[in-house]
């Protein structure tokens, strides 16, 4: 715990004030009430992900700052909330030569679903949108639209092992109609601007 808290257990209800705790060289700030109705506000600040998980071999890294305020009951929560991620890279990014990834989104909570706006920063050429709604759970449908371009080069790293490369963009525009998650078909409509492929052979 970074400081005293009070935590009061009455009728099935967890009154919590002050709550504090120190995780990832950053802050987790808790006050509110959880139970069958919540009234509460979370906060997380400058928590490092890569203290968080212990395995630096493993692990992402880059920085998280989010916030939330829940109203409602368990079933049918309300609120706001946002995240923030910084340079964030992963062992999977880092083996095949891309950048760290920049990202923000936020949303309103609403019953079963929450709306969802999201920009996603790839290096310094690759950019996209999410806008749309989600379900908090499996059983309600995905109505999001992604939208953005990518650097073709992002994938030079890979294509390099058989001296190949790729110049240009590829422009996304994705529609995922409300569908269940289980059995969501989204409409793709990926077009290709610019892009050109080499064949290198290395010289002897």
């Amino acid at each position: 715990m970074a400081g005293p808290a009070t935590i009061t257990l009455e009728g099935g209800q967890i009154d919590i004030k002050g709550g504090a705790i120190n995780a990832g060289g950053g802050r987790l700030d808790v006050d509110g009430s959880v139970g069958d109705r919540l009234n509460v506000t979370a906060r997380a600040a400058r928590s490092a992900l890569d203290r968080v998980h212990r395995r630096s071999d493993t692990c992402s890294r880059g920085s998280l700052d989010a916030e939330a305020h829940i109203t409602g009951t368990k079933t049918a929560p309300n609120g706001d909330w946002k995240v923030t991620l910084a340079k964030i890279t992963a062992p999977q990014l880092r083996d095949n030569g891309l950048p760290s990834i920049d990202a923000s989104a936020h949303g309103r909570l609403a019953g079963d679903r929450t709306s969802v706006d999201a920009d996603i920063v790839l290096g310094s050429a690759s950019r996209v949108t999410i806008a749309g709604s989600a379900p908090i759970n499996a059983a309600g449908g995905l109505d999001v639209a992604v939208k953005g371009g990518l650097d073709a080069a992002l994938a030079n790293t890979v294509l390099s092992a058989n001296g190949q490369t790729l110049k240009g963009n590829a422009n996304i525009d994705l529609k995922s109609p409300a569908r269940r998650l289980a059995d969501r078909r989204g409409r793709r409509d990926l077009r290709r601007r610019r892009l050109r492929r080499s064949n290198q052979r290395p010289r002897l």
